[in-house]
């Protein structure tokens, strides 16, 4: 059975700090103090790629490397720049996490 991969709770963190305020169908709870504070919407990898761009025109391509074993991403943003990101992960759902984050820690 596909399952969907979800961002993890900082990258979701890091989304809501940028603006992110879609419907979701799963959340993080926050909690300070064992007192609950708020829920922090929690996209699926999917759904950030694709609101990063909508909201600021970042795309991000995933490319298999090294015989499929590995791989990495490019970046394409503002209608012409691009990224050829060079760092390398065993598998898609890990390199989309780590560019998401990229972009919405070094882009926006």
């Amino acid at each position: 059975m596909i399952e969907e991969a979800y961002v993890t709770f900082e990258t979701a963190k890091l989304l809501r700090n940028k603006g992110f305020n879609e419907i979701t169908s799963k959340s993080y709870p926050v909690f300070d103090n064992d007192k609950f504070i708020e829920d922090i919407p929690c996209p699926t990898l999917q759904m950030a790629m694709q609101w990063l761009r909508k909201m600021y025109q970042i795309f991000i391509q995933i490319v298999p490397s090294d015989g499929l074993t590995k791989f990495r991403a490019t970046i394409y943003y503002n209608n012409t720049d691009f990224i050829q990101c060079n760092w390398y992960f065993n598998t898609p759902e890990e390199v989309i996490e780590d560019t998401i984050k990229y972009c919405l820690e070094h882009l926006i």
